[in-house]
């Protein structure tokens, strides 16, 4: 009886084994969330989807973005709130580096221009390979939508 109960235990603890590499595995491939980081203004901060989130709630992702393409829109609150995210994004210059990790891979980008446009509700930018795009309110002007354009 003692060998039959410790065939069992060891079985299960298999199992066991087993099902936390396959439920790690999962975690990290299929709801691990995405990240940028941008080291200049210690911005380290998950981004969702436009379609789970606004940017009343953090970092979205736009719905014209294509992850295929490494082609990314991201949009948050400039200002003083606790969800201003982007509230120091004005502060980055051409060369700095912002690091998306999406998809288990990390991709590196960097300021190749900035500028602002009219608000008025949506971002015409190129869909471009490679291009990243940080869009958020200007905090002095709210007329203005400050856009800023990454390259890898």
């Amino acid at each position: 009886m003692k060998k039959m109960i410790l065939f069992i235990v060891s079985v299960a603890m298999i199992f066991i084994n087993y099902y936390e590499i396959k439920v790690e595995n999962m975690d990290i491939k299929l709801f691990h969330p995405d990240e940028i980081i941008i080291p200049k203004i210690n911005l380290d901060q998950n981004f969702y989807s436009y379609k789970e989130r606004s940017v009343d709630s953090g970092i979205i992702y736009l719905k014209k973005s294509d992850f295929t393409k490494d082609f990314y829109i991201l949009a948050a609150h400039s200002g003083s709130a606790d969800i201003s995210y982007f509230k120091n994004i004005n502060k980055l210059e051409k060369g700095d580096e912002i690091e998306l990790n999406v998809s288990n891979k990390t991709l590196k980008y960097y300021v190749e221009d900035k500028y602002y446009t009219k608000k008025n509700g949506t971002i015409n930018v190129k869909n471009e390979d490679n291009v990243l795009y940080l869009t958020t309110c200007d905090k002095y002007n709210n007329k203005r939508q400050l856009i800023i354009k990454c390259v890898k």
